[in-house]
């Protein structure tokens, strides 16, 4: 029994990282009941197919695409992809350099023990934002790029995640030699993933903010527009009152000199 809590609380503080991750980049927000349904359902379903490659990225595509049933099925993959992608790599440069260097444990270690790999995920949010205010990352911004340009950033992305996916978890189980130099070289090869991955989401921050600068400018000219549309109105209908105000007097005038 007490290894089934300690399970459920390992996957609980999983799906903690990746929704916080996931609301950001989807910019999907629900109501804490329906997050906490989704929190069991994750929970329970990591426990049931504890076995199976990539079910939390399938079941985060899931929740997005019936929370969001307009947006493309793309946009529903990277936002699957990409939480735990980030999730996963923080993980792994915790359980790979963070720890062992601050509490003397090896890899070996931290990978046999649960609780240190929960230790390994608990401190998966505090790097992410210790990250994100060190490069000035907002992965909410995503959503203001336009649909045209999305689709170039997205289709490399899901590339770039899909072959992370394919040599970390379907070739490192193939029996080969490749397999020992894999391991060998894991955590060199998942740092050089890690900072590839930063320069990437650093760039497509930066494209966001662009974008989002460019509709405020075209905004802010169009609001500009509107205005001087409107007091060239309002100054034509002065222009007309006084007009017909000046008419008006001297129609008066005529009267008064005709009576």
């Amino acid at each position: 029994m007490m290894v089934i809590y300690s399970m459920a609380l390992f996957y609980a503080t999983i799906f903690i990282n990746s929704w916080v991750i996931f609301a950001k980049v989807s910019a999907i927000k629900l109501s804490w009941k329906r997050v906490s349904i989704i929190g069991i359902s994750f929970v329970i379903a990591n426990m049931i197919f504890d076995k199976v490659i990539l079910i939390d990225q399938l079941f985060f595509i899931i929740v997005s695409l019936l929370s969001a049933p307009k947006k493309k099925l793309f946009e529903h993959m990277f936002n699957g992809f990409f939480t735990i992608l980030i999730v996963e790599l923080l993980f792994r440069v915790i359980g790979s350099f963070f720890l062992p260097a601050v509490l003397g444990f090896s890899i070996g270690q931290i990978n046999n023990n649960l609780k240190l790999l929960e230790l390994c995920y608990l401190f998966v949010l505090p790097i992410f934002y210790l990250f994100s205010y060190i490069f000035s990352i907002d992965l909410s911004l995503i959503r203001f790029i336009s649909e045209d340009k999305v689709k170039k950033w997205v289709f490399w992305m899901n590339t770039a995640m899909f072959s992370y996916y394919f040599f970390a978890h379907f070739l490192v189980t193939v029996q080969s030699g490749f397999l020992a130099l894999y391991f060998q070289y894991r955590s060199i090869l998942v740092f050089i993933y890690l900072a590839i991955f930063i320069w990437v989401i650093v760039k497509l921050d930066r494209f966001a903010k662009d974008q989002l600068s460019q509709k405020l400018t075209q905004a802010q000219n169009e609001r500009i527009a509107y205005l001087e549309n409107y007091n060239q109105s309002i100054e034509q209908l002065y222009r007309e009152i006084r007009t017909v105000k000046h008419d008006s007097e001297n129609i008066l005038i005529s009267l008064k000199d005709s009576i």
